[in-house]
């Protein structure tokens, strides 16, 4: 019922079509693609950020042996005390081989 109310509604009437493999290509035709999924949206300005820059900055700020911010900047940052992200940190990596830290290749 529905399909033949399409063929006339496309096409003026059956008589017209009388292949089916016709009439689906022309529907099909008129199906709008969908974009595919990620990558940037049109129209938005991209930011090229030095993310390794930004991992050492915020290594060294928090997590060396004498800190730029103390205690109550890392917990304000971070919702929680330094002793239990670094519990968790090495929980999770003694569990899990992808949160490993990369061992970089020394360059002469």
């Amino acid at each position: 019922m529905a399909w033949s109310y399409v063929k006339m509604s496309m096409f003026g009437t059956v008589a017209t079509y009388s292949n089916d493999s016709e009439i689906i290509a022309a529907v099909v035709v008129q199906i709008p693609k969908k974009r595919p999924w990620g990558g940037s949206i049109l129209g938005h300005k991209t930011y090229k950020r030095d993310r390794l820059a930004a991992d050492r900055q915020l290594n060294q700020d928090y997590f060396v042996e004498r800190p730029l911010y103390n205690e109550e900047h890392f917990r304000r940052r971070f919702c929680m005390r330094r002793e239990l992200f670094l519990q968790i940190v090495d929980a999770i990596t003694a569990k899990n081989k992808f949160f490993q830290p990369m061992t970089m290749p020394i360059m002469y």
